[in-house]
């Protein structure tokens, strides 16, 4: 009769080297998923944050633009700042009320493209992935010393690429 139970025939010896390749192998799996979910949370805040400065960024030095009705002043402000972020897929700067798209990048990017304004308070925020992407609007209070403070409202959608290269890395 051939017996199916192969761990019963193994000497205690044998079981112990057993049990603890197992119990090993289980609690590296445990600490590397531990590790790479730790890393795109922190990945995500950062994302998050870095979108937001960049926005704050690309806001006070589009407002003059804004102000004295030069679009083409806003999209060098775009070039100058995002030329060093490839994962910024688009961006938009809207008028002040939020109802036209003012500029927009890249050059030639269609503006029905961009969402609506939503409905968020001066300074405020608003965070939303989308498919594959992260989009950001932000309203920057900016404007000249002694004048009237102008505020800017901005749109970036950037790609989710950065997250998923570095999962293909901790995969690899």
């Amino acid at each position: 009769m051939i017996r199916l139970n192969r761990f019963a025939d193994l000497s205690i010896k044998q079981k112990q080297m057993f049990i603890l390749m197992v119990t090993s192998a289980v609690a590296l799996l445990l600490a590397s998923a531990g590790f790479v979910l730790y890393e795109l949370l922190v990945f995500e805040g950062d994302m998050k944050a870095g979108l937001r400065d960049l926005a704050v960024d690309i806001g006070r030095d589009s407002s003059g633009a804004l102000l004295f009705n030069n679009p083409e002043a806003a999209k060098t402000s775009f070039q100058r700042f995002l030329q060093n972020h490839p994962a910024v897929v688009g961006a938009c700067i809207y008028t002040t009320d939020g109802a036209d798209a003012f500029a927009v990048y890249p050059p030639g990017f269609k503006a029905p493209a961009f969402p609506q304004v939503p409905a968020t308070k001066r300074g405020l925020t608003s965070l939303s992935f989308a498919q594959n992407t992260l989009d950001i609007f932000v309203r920057v209070d900016a404007g000249a010393e002694g004048g009237e403070p102008i505020t800017v409202p901005i749109y970036l959608r950037s790609s989710l690429g950065p997250i998923y290269d570095r999962l293909r890395r901790y995969a690899a």
